[in-house]
């Protein structure tokens, strides 16, 4: 080992301020002649790559993309680990993006061989491109025709299709063909059918056909549209982005809720308020032929429609599904204003009406309160009517039952005597006082989950609303 005045390599790490690794003359004399004297560690360049540990055919058609570093002593490093002793990237068949052509690699991180390769031979060409048959994807109406497309190649040609939505793979057929259990050659085109969970996303159709001598992909992409929303948008006029992606997430959250917000049983009437006019705001979204009709002096704008003691009505008779004893309705509004009239209503004709408002002062203290027939009630202590409230009556073992939606939480049940009308063909309203409405909505029933989980997803949709 080599000594500067006395001292071991070894034991330095700079000279005049430099660092020893860096110095490439000492005294006239070359460093790299000085037995022992210290180098600086591989230098690396960081490349896109695609990587399969079982062939080059794979590497090249695998739609994962991730970075590796290449260093200048012919070894590839993991990703931020250029020159470690450790963190070398995996034994496998490598594709790398050099940004003006690929490169192709067999890299063995136990022997640190780096072997090039030549690259894969061409497969099957596609003389058709593969397609979903529609130009629109509609989820829950009916699944599509899709092709494959239609492919020449040398000997016989197997495909596998793989399923993507928004870029995560989500379903993997085949490949095809095969031959079953009983000796049958099944050989069949791609399917898929979207449901709520895929709503609004890009699916993207990979078709990878392989032959004797290799394999191409080749790709179709759809977005999945839902036909309620749709319809709405068509009614309402709305064209802004931002408006739609808050309908769409919006729509979405309802038709997936863990609560089962959107099922058939609870059967949800809902009203978004998402534009800037009576026009957009008055249509309902789970049934977009179904409006709202404003009278007297509404406010509509971008934070919704406030009623100025006016009201709107819905063209949509309720009836329950079940036995037409229960009911729930609600409103999500950002006023919290104390009424001296109801903010909802719905009314049996000449049977009477049950009305609601979420906050009126009673005794000096804040109250819920509601009417059955001529009859009021205010038993339930009111948490502002900030957020969603609302009502939900239903007639167990011959009594009424009334659980408050108050704050975003639904209340205990009160339990009162006497007997209600059927609730066939009532008429669902909104307004009489003061409120800024943002959400409404009617149905079967709910449930506490189903309350939090919707005062959550208003949240959220108003946010993006920018209110």
């Amino acid at each position: 080992m080599a000594n500067i005045s006395g001292i071991p390599l070894s034991s330095i790490s700079q000279i005049a301020g430099t660092n020893i690794t860096s110095v490439i003359n000492i005294g006239g004399l070359a460093t790299s002649g000085i037995p022992g004297w210290p180098t600086a560690g591989p230098t690396c360049d960081r490349f896109e790559t695609t990587y399969s540990e079982i062939s080059l055919i794979a590497a090249a058609n695998s739609p994962d993309i991730f970075n590796i570093e290449a260093g200048n002593d012919n070894r590839f490093y993991a990703e931020d680990f250029c020159g470690s002793d450790t963190n070398f990237a995996d034994t496998g068949y490598y594709v790398v993006n050099t940004g003006r052509n690929l490169l192709y690699f067999y890299w063995n991180s136990e022997t640190k061989d780096l072997i090039p390769q030549e690259p894969p031979a061409a497969g099957p060409t596609a003389t058709a491109a593969p397609s979903f048959g529609i130009g629109e994807l509609i989820s829950g109406v009916s699944a599509p025709n899709i092709t494959r497309g239609t492919w020449t190649g040398t000997g016989n040609i197997s495909y596998l299709y793989k399923f993507y939505s928004d870029g995560g793979l989500i379903q993997t057929q085949g490949p095809f063909p095969f031959t079953n259990s009983k000796g049958d050659i099944i050989d069949t085109q791609p399917y898929f059918m979207p449901d709520n969970t895929v709503l609004f996303t890009t699916i993207r159709l990979e078709v990878s056909a392989t032959d004797d001598v290799g394999t191409t992909t080749e790709y179709v992409e759809i977005r999945v549209s839902d036909s309620k929303l749709n319809t709405f948008l068509a009614n309402s006029g709305i064209t802004d982005p931002t408006r739609i992606a808050a309908l769409e997430y919006l729509q979405k959250a309802i038709l997936t809720s863990t609560s089962q917000l959107g099922s058939s049983a609870v059967n949800l009437d809902y009203y978004p308020f998402a534009g800037e006019t009576a026009e957009q705001n008055k249509w309902s979204l789970s049934n977009p032929s179904e409006y709202l009709n404003f009278s007297g002096n509404w406010i509509h704008d971008r934070n919704g429609s406030q009623a100025n003691y006016g009201i709107a009505q819905s063209t949509r008779p309720y009836t329950n599904s079940f036995n037409n004893v229960q009911f729930a309705y609600g409103m999500y509004t950002n006023t919290n204003n104390v009424e001296d009239f109801r903010d909802l209503r719905l009314d049996t004709g000449i049977y009477g009406a049950w009305d609601f408002g979420a906050n009126r002062q009673v005794n000096g203290l804040n109250k819920v309160y509601w009417t059955a027939g001529a009859t009021e009630y205010t038993s339930n202590d009111s948490a502002g009517s900030v957020g969603l409230s609302g009502l939900f009556r239903a007639q167990q073992s011959g009594l009424n039952r009334v659980s408050v939606i108050s704050g975003g939480n639904l209340q205990s049940p009160v339990i009162f005597g006497g007997q209600w009308p059927l609730y066939i063909d009532s008429v669902f309203i909104i307004g009489g006082a003061t409120k800024n409405y943002q959400f409404a909505f009617i149905g079967n029933f709910i449930g506490s989950e189903s309350v939090i989980e919707l005062n959550t997803i208003l949240q959220t949709y108003n946010s993006m609303l920018g209110r």
